[in-house]
């Protein structure tokens, strides 16, 4: 099928639509649909004209829902009005009727033309023709859409307002392995949807803490020194093998970075990004350097106002080097880890089973859109598609 032939049926198909909605208007009034409205958001949503979702309501109202006592009103039109449907309206009507709102997720994208789609509820992928989204969507986006096959050949009939986060997908597929109930079947995933919509849209504020998961509170020590070098040569031991004497990270036994010190003259500043950890070294500098070091003060710093620390990893090579064979040592030992998200349960053990390998490949996902949206040093999309390797994913 060629474009022009696409845009044909769109026109009769968008044509007919209108007709469908002044009739869903005229015989289905307020009582109706304020009944839809509720069935829809679970009675836990007042009436707006200009609620956001109201066009992935309003399609649902006209080809899913059914009144008390059964009628659909696409349904009650198709019949009423079926000698004067060509065969294409017919088609899409029924389409129309049987399909289902459902998720989906990018595979691949060919802009202003189509998208290649994975139904994260069916298992199955398939072509979609869609001009407008194929230019605003990319490869693993998550959406919720209803389609609609004429002339086998898909489109979306309808389309949720937001890109739903990749953190979702893994709820997406646990709710996919559930049983499946035939009766409102579509409705259940709307409710799923529509939570979805609600809680990305008004996150819960989240307390951010380190790695030691103590709550993020930004600070500088600043001491006053008798001697920089003394001070140097004294504090040396919390950051074995470092060249700069004058600037140098503060290390756990691990290796993991839990602050920066930086010396300058008759002035030690030392950056920490909790109370535990400035605590903590007041009390190993005060047993490393019994004499020749005063605090003066505690700078106490704005979240979101913390400017980045002078000490920057990249350079240093021998520490961009070692952080990097820790972040490598992780994913190395992640498939044999429990994990919270897996219902503490070990990549390895699950993916001995078809459902198993469905929840650690959505959760690798995630994993691989946040490398994207949020770059860490030492780990890229190489680093997942090692980890896939490895998993046999």
């Amino acid at each position: 099928m060629n474009s022009n032939s696409i845009n044909d049926i769109r026109k009769i198909t968008r044509s007919r639509l209108e007709k469908l909605i002044q009739y869903t208007q005229k015989i289905f009034g307020e009582d109706h649909f304020v009944s839809a409205w509720n069935e829809f958001f679970d009675d836990e949503e007042d009436f707006m004209v200009d609620h956001p979702l109201m066009e992935t309501m309003m399609p649902w109202f006209i080809f899913s829902w059914e009144s008390e006592d059964g009628v659909n009103p696409c349904l009650a039109y198709l019949l009423e009005h079926t000698e004067e449907l060509t065969d294409i309206e017919k088609e899409y009507l029924s389409g129309c009727i049987k399909s289902s709102f459902t998720f989906y997720e990018v595979k691949d994208v060919t802009p202003g033309i189509s998208l290649q789609v994975y139904d994260l509820i069916e298992k199955g992928t398939s072509t979609v023709y869609e001009k407008s989204g194929s230019q605003a969507l990319k490869k693993g986006d998550l959406i919720f859409a209803k389609p609609v096959t004429i002339a086998g050949h898909s489109f979306f009939e309808a389309c949720a307002p937001i890109i739903i986060p990749s953190s979702y997908k893994l709820d997406i597929v646990k709710f996919a392995q559930q049983p499946k109930y035939k009766k409102n079947y579509e409705l259940s995933r709307i409710d799923l949807f529509v939570d979805i919509y609600f809680t990305s849209m008004n996150p819960v504020q989240p307390t951010f803490t380190n790695t030691d998961g103590h709550l993020l509170i930004p600070q500088k020590l600043i001491f006053e020194i008798d001697d920089p070098k003394l001070t140097s040569e004294a504090l040396a031991p919390l950051c074995k093998d470092h060249h700069d004497p004058l600037q140098f990270p503060w290390l756990s036994k691990k290796n993991v970075v839990l602050g920066s010190l930086t010396i300058k003259k008759n002035k030690l500043t030392v950056e920490v990004n909790s109370n535990e950890r400035a605590k903590a070294f007041i009390k190993l500098i005060n047993k490393l350097m019994p004499k020749g070091q005063k605090l003066k003060t505690t700078l106490i710093e704005s979240l979101e106002k913390t400017p980045s620390s002078d000490f920057k990893v990249e350079d240093h090579p021998e520490l961009e080097a070692l952080l990097k064979q820790k972040v490598d040592e992780h994913w190395k030992e992640w498939p044999h880890m429990k994990i919270p998200a897996l219902g503490n349960k070990t990549p390895t053990q699950l993916i001995k089973t078809k459902k198993g390998r469905e929840l650690v490949d959505a959760l690798i996902s995630d994993f691989e859109k946040k490398a994207l949206e949020f770059p860490v040093k030492g780990q890229t999309l190489e680093t997942f598609q090692e980890l896939r390797l490895r998993l046999k994913l």
